[in-house]
């Protein structure tokens, strides 16, 4: 997985700058857990701890970024991982499509996003505009991401 490292600065960027924008107003997917999670799922390579340590190290930096306790975002992308590579390895051969791997995705995103809301504790209308921006926008992010995948599996 060379590009790991690249795909994961410009996801996490990108976060970041749509998190700038939408501060006051929604949520925004997190598009770094996504991106690391459509890498866990189309990997062939048997890497998976790289993306676990490339998980701590973006969840860390986005606690200093945004102001949050430290190591907050770092335990939610870890466990995220885990649990995708752990319900992965548990799906057959044949059970292994490209919706088995955009649902199980977009659940391990489901789960950061109550997480968040529980721990952060917003305003519960707040919260309920804005987990459904977030899990929108990240259902399409996850459909965007398959097609790539896919497309250079078939190239």
């Amino acid at each position: 997985m060379p590009s790991l490292w690249f795909a994961s600065i410009i996801t996490w960027l990108v976060q970041d700058f749509f998190q700038v924008l939408a501060n006051p107003f929604s949520g925004i997917p997190d598009f770094y857990v996504l991106t690391l999670g459509m890498l866990l799922v189309s990997n062939r390579e048997g890497k998976e701890i790289h993306l676990l340590v490339v998980a701590f190290v973006g969840g860390l930096l986005w606690d200093l970024r945004w102001g949050s306790p430290l190591g907050f975002s770092s335990l939610f992308y870890v466990s995220a991982m885990l649990a995708v590579k752990l319900i992965w390895g548990a799906i057959s051969q044949t059970a292994r499509t490209s919706l088995s791997a955009t649902l199980l995705v977009l659940g391990s995103h489901i789960c950061i996003s109550i997480a968040e809301a529980f721990i952060f504790d917003a305003p519960i209308l707040h919260i309920g505009l804005a987990f459904v921006v977030k899990q929108a926008g990240a259902f399409l992010f996850c459909i965007f991401m398959n097609a790539y995948i896919f497309h250079r599996e078939m190239d």
